[in-house]
């Protein structure tokens, strides 16, 4: 199951992959990133809500929506000074590798509607059962591996200068 923490290094694993090439994406920016990796579940929200008896789901549910998030990743782009075009394309990013992995997921509802309001249709692939914790693993894995090349990347680049 993609949780918060596969999630996380997932956005974080791509931000330093990319950050070998585009310079501008710092350890900063990589943070944004994965703030937009996290931005879909804000929702989750409802949960605390819903014990001290508020019910808010029909009004948040749109959060876990694409057209919801990006709605919420520009909104989170205003609090930003600089580089607003770059905070948004860091936390798009990190909405879409959230719904990448979500993608993968056996989902008894039938899917996610990733093109609502255009279309109701749900989308899932059915790769990975929602109570696989072995996804979190193979992310903590390349998480390693991925940290160790960029350290190795570092060093060589540092080393022909």
């Amino acid at each position: 199951m993609p949780d918060w923490i596969t999630h996380l290094l997932a956005a974080w694993m791509l931000c330093t992959i990319l950050s070998f090439k585009y310079k501008q994406i710092n350890p900063a920016y990589t943070v944004v990133c994965m703030v937009g990796a996290l931005i879909p579940d804000t929702f989750k929200i409802v949960i605390p809500l819903g014990l001290m008896g508020i019910k808010a789901e029909n009004f948040l549910m749109p959060m876990h929506l694409p057209v919801g998030s990006l709605i919420i990743a520009s909104i989170f782009t205003l609090f930003f000074k600089d580089n607003k075009k770059l905070v948004l394309s860091l936390l798009v990013l990190g909405v879409a590798t959230h719904y990448a992995l979500d993608l993968l997921l056996t989902n008894l509802s039938g899917g996610m509607a990733l093109l609502f309001p255009f279309s109701w249709a749900s989308w899932t692939l059915n790769v990975i059962p929602d109570d696989d914790w072995h996804i979190t693993l193979l992310a903590v894995g390349l998480a390693v591996v991925v940290y160790f090349v960029s350290v190795w990347f570092k060093n060589r680049k540092s080393n022909l200068e």
